[in-house]
């Protein structure tokens, strides 16, 4: 039986595994933490529960699919919940817009509250679809390469190619498109889905609103980390062997192939190695030069808040924007730092999930983005980040906050790092700020015949959906050697 030995046990290594197995491979995963999910994790405390990674569930087809590869269904393991609310959007100027997840219902909303005419925003969701439907089968299933130049897929995408706007930035191309600030912002937050600047990352990432716009948004039943304890809980069942608390140290070469990995439970030999760690730092099995934190996506800090109130001004997803957007990017990517007033992110899974509180409280995941770790004073930066967050959130909310904050935790840059081994923290690995940038990232495969590489740092790129993607594209590799 052929082996393979799968390093992390995020999405992309739990997704892998369930592949490899499910095509009669034995397969073992290594993972430093104590559990299962990567940097999709959960954090219990006082009662509450967070998740503490990704908060949103798209493009569920690639789910299902993963869970169909295996004989099963992703209903059984995963059962998900469409959203009818996406998110409640909060501008400086006071403005409130309410994101359904029908396009049209959408697209009246953003001209009821803000002014901005339907027509431009159902235009917009129809080129993204356009974009999503050229590079799906270009770029995102398949790793790009010269030997596929020549494909049909390639042939045929040619005539399309000034669709990716590749030397336009994102803002730029919807400061052509709308008409109001509102809009404008509203799809410029999408390069954060990559951890990029909207100033300067190219146009083409547009197509990250086609999937929750035009595909819709979901949520686990059971909370986000319902979907990591689901791919676990498969993968156990096809007999994958899993080892947590044990760290990958070194891969062992012998005549120009992978033979083993030492672990900090023992070296372990494999025919085939997958690492999901993040090959922009040094435990990466990639680069001999770590990126710089320029070269880097954006970090974060999240603060877990148990609150004895409940809000009903907040859903589910909830975004409250800055005054000067552009500031707010140019002092993380150029600056290293954050802005005096910063977009904030406010998650409440408590709202459909009302077992992650108490009764009659709920448990607010609060995020700012932040640039990656680069030796700042996290601790100073966060505790005045903590006390602006609050004083804006409660402005906005017209409520009092503080006095209702019955437990606290929080997440730095450098958390991340330790945590889950994302390199200075950087939540997606390299970011998208050149244009062409998403076609040059890590590819999949190694430079040893036997070594793969999956997750949000390599191709395609970061999130659930490409996590997924670059799953499959490994294994698919693996099963045609």
């Amino acid at each position: 039986m052929k082996n393979a030995l799968i390093i992390g046990a995020g999405v992309s290594g739990l997704a892998t595994a369930i592949r490899l197995a499910a095509a009669g491979w034995a397969v073992e995963v290594h993972e430093a933490a104590e559990g299962p999910g990567g940097k999709m994790g959960s954090l219990e405390q006082d009662g509450f529960r967070w998740d503490t990674g990704p908060s949103l569930f798209t493009w569920p087809a690639l789910a299902e699919e993963l869970f169909h590869s295996a004989g099963r269904s992703l209903s059984e393991y995963i059962p998900l919940r469409r959203l009818s609310l996406i998110t409640r959007y909060r501008f400086a100027d006071g403005t409130l817009v309410d994101a359904p997840s029908e396009a049209e219902a959408f697209a009246t909303a953003l001209e009821r509250q803000c002014g901005e005419p339907v027509r431009n925003t159902l235009n917009y969701l129809d080129d993204c679809r356009r974009l999503f439907e050229l590079t799906r089968p270009v770029f995102l299933e398949h790793p790009p390469g010269i030997g596929r130049i020549f494909s049909k897929d390639y042939l045929q995408a040619y005539p399309h190619l000034y669709r990716l706007r590749a030397w336009t930035s994102l803002h730029r191309h919807h400061a052509r498109v709308f008409h109001t600030p509102q809009a404008m912002q509203l799809f410029d937050r999408y390069a954060t889905y990559s951890g990029s600047n909207p100033y300067s990352a190219p146009a083409t990432l547009r197509v990250i609103a086609h999937l929750e716009h035009n595909e819709g948004a979901y949520f686990p039943e059971q909370g986000m980390y319902g979907f990591a304890r689901g791919l676990y809980r498969l993968g156990q069942e096809l007999g994958v062997s899993y080892h947590f608390n044990s760290r990958a140290l070194r891969l062992v070469e012998r005549s120009g192939r992978i033979a083993g990995v030492e672990t900090t439970r023992g070296y372990r030999e494999a025919g085939v190695v997958v690492s999901s760690a993040d090959v922009s730092g040094p435990e990466g099995f990639s680069r001999k030069d770590p990126l710089p934190p320029e070269r880097l996506s954006s970090s974060a800090i999240i603060f877990f808040l148990g609150l004895n109130k409940s809000y009903p001004g907040l859903d589910l997803h909830n975004m409250f924007f800055s005054a000067d957007y552009q500031n707010e990017f140019r002092q993380m990517f150029s600056e290293l730092n954050l802005a005096p007033d910063m977009s904030i992110y406010v998650f409440v899974s408590s709202k459909l999930v009302p077992s992650d509180a108490p009764p009659g409280h709920e448990n607010w995941f609060v995020m700012v983005n932040a640039p990656p770790d680069a030796g700042q004073d996290w601790g100073r930066l966060a505790a005045e980040s903590r006390e602006r967050i609050l004083d804006k959130l409660e402005q906005s909310l017209g409520q009092p906050i503080r006095p209702h904050i019955v437990s606290e935790a929080r997440l730095l840059p450098t958390d991340l790092a330790t945590t889950s081994g994302a390199w200075r923290g950087a939540l997606y690995g390299p970011n998208g700020n050149r244009a062409m940038s998403a076609f040059h990232r890590h590819p999949v495969q190694g430079r040893r015949k036997n070594l793969f590489h999956t997750g949000g740092s390599v191709h395609p790129g970061g999130g659930i959906p490409l996590c997924l993607l670059s799953a499959r594209i490994a294994t698919a590799k693996i099963l045609s050697l």
